[in-house]
């Protein structure tokens, strides 16, 4: 109980201070870099939004401040030769892994209700703030988006204005079965009904691929509520919760392609709150994966962010472009495979 409390404190010492000082020191690089690249902007408003970034940056430091506090913790114990006087003491060294899996169990159930509870809504503030004020468009105008509302439509809109309910300069291309190009509309303008999941076309230019006849049309209609589906996740980012309602509500009308990446960015999301957890014992235990060389160790723990890093980025590459949701899960499986065999195999020596 006394050593596990020892580490814990240690711990979250450098943790605390590890977040705070990259939280200010993110924000103050943010504050420069718009300082000399907005114009037209004054420095209150700039001040203000770094103030609105604060908090969301603090809690998105997690795991990256629950590795270097790991490392700084483990540098610490050894240059004050702790792990010799544990091993004197007949203690072993796997003896403090209770206490970090407590630690980074904390900070990721702290992590999971900061964010969802505290960060997300100032988040979705600051980001309002900084479309409306600093770049000065609203976050209800989308603009040069394709679009997959059905298995055989692609849609193309260059603005997408969800106020007016309007759209300007779109291109609608029909595929068969065999993707194949069967047909093509095009508008300056379109007419959105949210409501009813209607889309007006008036004045289309249609081209027909199969008869090659082209023909002008008064007044074209489709329902689409893939696309108001898109509309609503274009909006700013929605809790865990709401997103998992949305899905379980819509997934009937998407195409599989959106369901598949949409349900891949969900679990992405939640597991993304255990990376606290996963970057402490990762680290410690890669610093006890060579004990005969002090260089390999320190490599090894240095690398364990970067590492992780890379292939969590491989796989939402790979969700992007249509690999199963469940390639996201692959990263957390390996780190989760690896630390069982650690356990039960080096540690048991």
């Amino acid at each position: 109980m006394i050593l596990a409390r020892y580490i814990s404190k240690r711990f979250f010492i450098y943790f605390s201070l590890v977040n705070c000082g990259l939280t200010l020191l993110f924000n103050f690089i943010e504050f420069f870099e718009k300082f000399s690249q907005l114009q037209n902007v004054t420095n209150i408003e700039i001040l203000h939004f770094i103030l609105l970034n604060l908090i969301p940056t603090f809690f998105d430091l997690f795991p990256l401040a629950c590795w270097i506090a790991t490392c700084l913790l483990i540098r610490d114990l050894y240059q004050k030769n702790e792990f010799t006087n544990l091993h004197v003491l007949g203690i072993k060294s796997n003896k403090l892994l209770p206490a970090l899996f407590a630690c980074g169990l904390s900070l990721s159930i702290i992590g999971f209700f900061g964010k969802e509870l505290i960060s997300r809504p100032i988040a979705n503030k600051s980001e309002n703030f900084k479309l409306q004020h600093l770049k000065k468009k609203s976050n209800k105008v989308i603009y040069n988006q394709w679009f997959l509302p059905t298995d055989n439509l692609f849609a193309y809109f260059q603005i997408i204005d969800q106020e007016k309910s309007t759209a300007n300069n779109i291109l609608f291309l029909f595929f068969n079965e065999k993707f194949e190009l069967e047909k093509k509309i095009e508008s300056k303008l379109a007419v959105l009904s949210p409501i009813d999941h209607k889309v007006f076309i008036p004045n289309a230019n249609i081209l027909n691929f199969k008869t090659n006849n082209l023909y002008t049309s008064k007044l074209e209609t489709f329902y689409l509520p893939g696309l108001f589906t898109h509309l609503q996740m274009h909006k700013l980012a929605p809790s865990i919760k709401r997103q998992a309602y949305n899905l379980s509500l819509i997934y009937r009308i998407l195409p599989y392609e959106t369901f598949n990446l949409e349900l891949g960015k969900l679990i992405s999301k939640i597991l993304g709150y255990f990376q606290p957890l996963l970057y402490i014992l990762l680290t410690f235990c890669l610093f006890f994966l060579t004990p005969q060389t002090i260089v390999y160790r320190w490599l090894l723990i240095f690398s364990a962010y970067p590492l992780f890093l890379v292939i969590n980025s491989i796989a939402d590459f790979s969700l992007q472009h249509n690999s199963p949701f469940w390639v996201v899960i692959i990263p957390y499986l390996l780190v989760l495979i690896f630390l069982i065999i650690f356990r039960f195999t080096i540690f048991k020596k």
